[in-house]
């Protein structure tokens, strides 16, 4: 647990600005008055109607019809060819002389504590996740959830293509988690787990387990599991008779929690955010 729980996110923050809309009609997000852009300074070349709809201001196609329409203007001179590139970290751009900001994508490794919700709130004041994020201007939320009583690897992220790729179910990606649990786990038991064992109705199934240690009075075991139910590892050992001491999650995908210490988090690599399927 870290030695103090950081403060609540929101207080004194200044909300976005609102630009333009997006093609639900929803006002686009853009960076509070002074806020720093964190990471890397991008310096590449992006066609205008790209950069437009990243910001939120409207499709890709809708955003070639304001171009042509003579709307958007580039270090205040209007621009109305399709082919014009810009560099979004030094020239400004504005809708109908509204300026346009894109919010840097960000994609964070974070070690949850034990005790620690992740969710935005709680109305009970317990810690949450977001609380150790307090000072990120953006709003960034979790990729999947790990239990209130667990601990380990969770990614923080304002990234929604990234966080569909990590957390749908259908892409199966592998996360391993380090168990103790009480009594000696038999080789028959870690049989049923592979292939799913029954409690409360739900069939529950470990994608792989692997002893690490095993005596009478406990046991700890590496437990792979592709997706997973609410409390899946709890109740999964509790249907063969075993109380779970402690569960840390210790890598996602390719990702591992590593040395990182708990309540800390660190920027994802390149290399990592594209071992799932996506590029920087």
């Amino acid at each position: 647990m870290p030695e103090a729980v950081p403060k609540k996110r929101g207080a004194g923050r200044r909300p976005y600005a609102a630009p333009g809309k997006t093609r639900a009609g929803r006002p686009s997000r853009t960076a509070p008055d002074g806020a720093q852009a964190e990471g890397p300074a991008q310096t590449a070349q992006e066609r205008l109607q790209k950069f437009l709809a990243h910001a939120g201001i409207a499709s890709r196609r809708a955003a070639e019809s304001l171009i042509v329409e003579g709307r958007v203007k580039v270090n205040g001179r209007i621009v109305n060819e399709l082919g014009a590139k810009i560099d979004p970290a030094r020239d400004a751009v504005s809708v109908d002389d509204r300026p346009v900001h894109v919010e840097r994508p960000l994609h964070f490794a974070f070690h949850k504590p034990c005790r620690v919700l992740c969710t935005c709130r709680d109305a009970a004041g317990r810690p949450t996740v977001l609380d150790y994020f307090a000072n990120v201007a953006q709003r960034v939320y979790t990729v999947g959830r790990l239990d209130w009583d667990a601990e380990g690897l969770i990614f923080v992220t304002n990234d929604g293509a990234f966080a569909q790729r990590v957390g749908h179910p259908s892409n199966t990606v592998p996360k391993v988690y380090v168990v103790e649990v009480t009594g000696r786990v038999t080789r028959p038991e870690i049989e049923r787990m592979r292939h799913g064992v029954r409690h409360e109705g739900e069939l529950l199934r470990a994608a792989g387990v692997k002893v690490l240690s095993a005596a009478a009075r406990g046991s700890r075991l590496e437990v792979t599991l592709h997706g997973g139910r609410n409390r899946h590892i709890k109740r999964m050992f509790e249907a063969l008779g075993h109380e779970t001491n402690s569960i840390v999650r210790v890598s996602i995908g390719g990702v591992r929690l590593g040395t990182l210490k708990p309540g800390k988090h660190r920027r994802l690599t390149s290399t990592e955010i594209e071992s799932f399927g996506g590029t920087t």
